[in-house]
């Protein structure tokens, strides 16, 4: 049985949506008094309607879903019911299936709109409310069509619902889930700037299946990089050394959002018959409202918006990408500076310390600290210091650690990297550097002092060689 790289297992708490306001307790989503406004303010990935009578009339006109899913009751002609819509002016794919049991046939935190049709015995309703209710993503609304409405917030208390009820002007009633705050989201590469490559997700769990699965194994076996934010997954498929398509889809459902072609020039040809290497993004991160793209090294970054992946500007600088505090980080090759930047307006607020960056060096950024490499004169070293206890004595330094300030570009400090290495990341205190043999040395994110180094005589395979959980460092052996 072919797979496919590109799956989304039933632990989705990773993939959870970003906003910029969000709501985690239902009290702070905003005044939405029409069924048009409220679908307005959600994901238009995938739409569930239950209907649990034959005679129940048609719950949404005019409805932008990409996917629409309709659940029913009795003998209704599902084609007929699929036309029905269409001549309302309802978009995207309609499916229609029968209403088999209580139990919707979708898994936890699935569709980014359930609409639920009147008709039923009370404990009947309750039910299928309640698994609305559970097959309903974070941020997506739950729309009651319910006659009688003054009992519809009893209605919801007893399915286990205490968000609060709007009162639509069209008879209708919504509820929007709330985003649980123990959730987390994967918005850069190595998850934020200090590139920890640690979730802060409280919600994940073992993987016990799959959430959605797309695709044959074909193209996305070239799947180059993934994002996680603003309720949406983005990734790159390299087509070949020269072009890559960036995708989005609803990281909850796997409905496709949108897809976009790039170019670029090809990388330096490397390996055993020195072909080009597979094209993909030189920067890569994403937000809840943009996607944040350089298309090829020494390029120009763009900001795609995450919705419908147009471009929405284009930036002066590039390189790898770094979003931290609500501004991103470049890199300009010409004067070898990292720049910081507001991405809404593209304005440049500041450099970073220094105009003799490494080129081929990347950012770290945690708290109010800004980590990056910066060369030594030319035929300049610094001695390594002693060798402490456990540890392989460090190669001389070529190059310099160096701390600025975020938010004002002025050095804290610089300090000899021995052992030349590349910024692997800073956490708790600590910036790890990685050497080309895979080890990690270790330096104070106070003062750039030397602390120690791992020493392994196992190969690591290209995967992450130290972790910083709990109190301790972990490493190969």
């Amino acid at each position: 049985m072919k797979t496919t790289s590109l799956l989304l297992l039933c632990a989705t708490a990773l993939l959870a949506p970003a906003a910029t306001t969000r709501d985690t307790d239902g009290t702070s989503a905003p005044a939405l008094t029409s069924a048009e406004q409220i679908i307005k303010a959600t994901r238009d990935g995938l739409c569930i309607a239950v209907m649990p009578s034959a005679d129940t009339p048609l719950p949404l006109s005019n409805a932008p879903w990409r996917v629409m899913q309709v659940l029913l009751a009795g003998e209704t002609n599902a084609a007929e019911l699929a036309a029905a819509f269409r001549a309302a002016g309802t978009s995207g794919s309609i499916t229609c299936r029968p209403l088999a049991s209580d139990r919707l046939p979708y898994p936890n935190d699935f569709a980014n709109a359930v609409v639920v049709g009147p008709g039923g015995s009370a404990g009947a309703a309750k039910t299928l409310v309640s698994e609305a209710w559970r097959v309903l993503a974070p941020e997506g609304v739950l729309l009651l069509d319910h006659p009688g409405g003054s009992n519809v917030d009893t209605l919801a208390r007893s399915a286990g619902i205490a968000a609060p009820v709007v009162t639509m002007k069209d008879g209708m009633f919504a509820i929007r889930k709330p985003y649980p705050p123990e959730m987390d989201e994967w918005p850069q590469l190595e998850h934020d700037a200090a590139r920890t490559r640690i979730s802060h997700d409280k919600v994940v769990g073992i993987p016990t299946g799959f959430q959605w699965l797309h695709g044959e194994e074909g193209p996305y076996r070239n799947a180059q990089a993934m994002l996680a934010a603003g309720g949406r997954v983005f990734y790159a498929i390299s087509e070949s050394s020269t072009s890559f398509i960036i995708e989005a889809r609803d990281a909850y459902n796997g409905v496709l959002a949108w897809s976009r072609r790039f170019t670029c020039r090809p990388a330096q040809a490397r390996g055993r018959f020195m072909r080009p290497p597979p094209a993909k993004p030189a920067g890569f991160a994403a937000d809840g409202e943009r996607v944040y793209l350089t298309p090829e090294a020494g390029g120009a970054a763009v900001a795609l918006s995450a919705a419908t992946g147009s471009t929405i500007m284009t930036y002066a600088t590039g390189g790898t990408l770094v979003l931290h505090d609500g501004l991103l980080v470049t890199h300009d090759p010409s004067s070898t500076q990292w720049n910081v930047i507001d991405p809404a307006t593209g304005k440049q607020l500041r450099s970073l310390g220094t105009t003799n960056a490494d080129p081929g060096s990347v950012m770290l950024c945690a708290g109010n600290n800004a980590y990056f490499l910066d060369n030594m004169s030319a035929g300049v070293t610094a001695a390594p210091p002693a060798r402490t206890s456990g540890t392989a004595a460090p190669e001389p330094a070529v190059k310099n650690i160096v701390c600025a300030d975020f938010h004002t570009g002025e050095v804290k400090w610089r300090a000899p990297a021995f052992n030349n290495g590349s910024l692997y990341w800073a956490n708790r205190g600590l910036v790890a550097l990685l050497r080309l043999n895979e080890d990690v040395t270790f330096f104070s994110a106070d003062d750039g002092r030397y602390l120690w180094d791992t020493v392994s005589t196992t190969k690591k395979g290209n995967h992450a060689a130290a972790f910083y959980l709990g109190d301790r460092v972990w490493t190969y052996g």
